[in-house]
């Protein structure tokens, strides 16, 4: 558990609040009561004053006992002392009482004594009228509340979540030595229990009754930082496979398989006769964090495969969909006998040949215990293809979602259970629709709900169920972005709210994105760019909600940068608890693997 930035804290509170001519503001007389409040106190902290000016709110630097802001991760708190310009004798209020310690110090240097620190508001070591008018300013000033609010990169309370918000009198720290220095020692609650957390606490208060701070409008006190450890993960990468050549998108898929980060991909063999020349591979590591070799075998050879591959687990083993296209257009489904994927794999066909493409881009899940498949013919029509049986190996009920899909190889289908019965996230002609089935086995009608009015989406989707509500990822028209939607409904067919999820770069399009959730909160992998060492770069990217609804910050890294990565497809999941991607490299055909350190 890491501590408090101390630089960042020293930042904050030296920048956000500061008082500019409070002193001419107040005419410099003592005794003066301002009418209205001083405009440093409603100042946003999206319009820091000049440097050099004082502020409203300090942090104690030289607290012996919590430096900077101490967290304690026994309690889930973080201590910290603070004290509001002219309140030197710590009681959250800036009144007569004040005033009277002030004169009894008045012209006198501070030397170290910490009851004359109390008085000396401006630091300058000497308790004169600069002091006095800093305490006149904030006069009938008083502090009522502190605020916990999820920090974001550009921090604006105005639309970050407040998290929580506590009297001041509930976070006055009672174990906390007294002290003179008119620093007010607090213990706020903070939240370890995030994968990543970063939280702003801030300071809500009156002056004369009226409210100074509102929660657009709030001083902060300082930021906290705990949890996982930061913002930023990372990641060890390993080449799974390097013989021969990766047949097109390669289409890898992955998932934990008895334990251990495995996956399935399409892989050019060379050496096999030409009707036998592209597999589709099953990969296997030997150990649980992903660090041993990796078991690799074949599940399947075809003079013509492409498109994507879909791993899952059916009935306790690997499954997988992929497409033959040696017999025209094929969606084939194999299972392996054993739990691990070392076994024999059984395979067998779901949608017959047909004369339009099919099963090109497939997705394979399991819905109401069996598995279930959507996936698209030609340029027309979405369909989901359900077994009835929980191995996959007996008969298929295929129902159409909808037909006329659209522009030719830039629609696509997500497939999840959603309430027990199979639901479909797809685009069509630039827009997103979800589909819900009345059935479970997929026999029943479709009920359809436009998750975009707009011509919007560009391509990749991925549909996932995030706190028991549907949620779709898809990468915006032109290129421009992620979009993450989440609805209002469990059901999926109510309102849905769109969330930037990464804003593109002007350097590369997101696309080949992928979706799972951590905690509740969605994590998505895809292709895309972003600043490294003050460089653009591309390659695979990570970003992670810090809400289920995806408001609030998101939190954006690269993993791997390698200049060879141009993917239009990765995969991510998590293995023991660890977030791990797989992906591919298209100029020397490689497979590649990341997992969370």
């Amino acid at each position: 558990m890491s501590r408090i930035r101390p630089s960042v804290f020293v930042q904050l509170l030296l920048a956000v609040g500061m008082v500019a001519g409070l002193s001419a503001a107040c005419g410099g007389r003592q005794g003066d009561s301002p009418t209205s409040p001083p405009p440093a106190l409603t100042r946003s902290i999206a319009q820091l004053p000049a440097q050099g000016s004082q502020p409203i709110l300090q942090l104690n630097p030289a607290d012996p006992q919590n430096p900077q802001g101490a967290l304690d991760t026994s309690a889930s708190l973080v201590h910290a002392e603070v004290r509001l310009i002219g309140d030197n004798n710590a009681d959250g209020t800036v009144s007569f009482a004040d005033v009277n310690g002030l004169v009894a110090t008045f012209g006198q240097s501070v030397d170290g004594s910490t009851v004359k620190q109390a008085h000396d508001f401006n630091g300058d070591g000497e308790v004169n009228f600069a002091d006095v008018n800093l305490l006149v300013a904030a006069f009938g000033t008083s502090v009522t509340e502190i605020r916990r609010y999820q920090y974001q990169a550009d921090f604006d309370p105005a639309t970050a979540p407040l998290l929580g918000s506590y009297p001041l009198s509930d976070v006055i720290d009672s174990a906390a030595q007294p002290t003179q220095s008119g620093y007010l020692p607090i213990a706020v609650p903070v939240d370890l229990s995030a994968p990543a957390h970063e939280e702003v606490f801030l300071a809500a208060g009156e002056v004369a009754g009226t409210p100074f701070v509102d929660p657009a409008d709030p001083v902060p006190i300082l930021i906290s930082g705990g949890g996982g450890g930061g913002s930023q993960l990372n990641f060890n990468i390993q080449v799974v496979e390097t013989q021969g050549e990766i047949g097109g998108t390669a289409g890898v898929s992955l998932k934990e398989v008895d334990g251990r980060p495995a996956m399935t991909y399409y892989f050019l063999n060379e050496n096999n006769p030409p009707d036998q020349a592209v597999e589709v591979h099953f990969a296997i590591n030997t150990q649980p964090d992903g660090s041993g070799s990796w078991q690799i075998g074949s599940i399947f050879a075809s003079d013509s495969v492409g498109g994507t591959t879909s791993l899952a687990i059916v009935d306790g083993r690997p499954a997988v969909s992929f497409f033959d296209g040696s017999n025209r257009t094929t969606l084939m489904y194999a299972i392996n006998r054993q739990a691990d994927g070392q076994g024999q794999w059984d395979v067998v066909t779901v949608a017959p040949p047909n004369q339009e493409i099919a099963g090109m881009v497939s997705e394979l899940t399991v819905v109401g215990g069996k598995p279930a498949i959507c996936y698209r013919i030609g340029q027309e029509e979405f369909r989901v293809a359900v077994s009835t049986t929980t191995d996959g190996l007996g008969s298929w009920n295929i129902s159409t979602v909808t037909t006329g899909a659209g522009q030719a190889g830039s629609d696509l289908c997500s497939i999840a259970e959603v309430q027990g019965k199979p639901a479909v996230a797809y685009t069509k002609n630039g827009q997103v629709f979800f589909a819900l089935n009345s059935q479970s086995d997929g026999t029943g009608s479709w009920q359809t709900q436009e998750v975009t009015q707009t011509i919007e989406a560009g391509g990749s989707i991925k549909l996932y169920v995030v706190d028991n509500k549907p949620a779709v990822i898809y990468t915006k028209a032109l290129g421009v972005g992620l979009v993450y939607a989440y609805s209002s409904q469990s059901d999926g067919l109510g309102s849905w709210d769109l969330v930037l999820a990464d804003e593109s770069d002007g350097f590369t399009f997101p696309s080949g994105l992928d979706m799972t959730v951590v905690d509740n909160k969605p994590v998505v992998s895809f292709f895309g760019g972003g600043t490294q060492d003050n460089q653009l770069v591309k390659g695979i990217k990570l970003a992670r909600a810090t809400q289920a609804n995806g408001q609030g910050s998101w939190l954006a890294q690269m993993v791997d940068t390698d200049d060879t990565i141009a993917s239009p497809f990765s995969s991510i999941a998590v293995i023991n608890g660890k977030i791990a991607i797989a992906y591919h490299t298209l100029t020397d055909s490689k497979v590649k693997f990341a997992i969370q350190e």
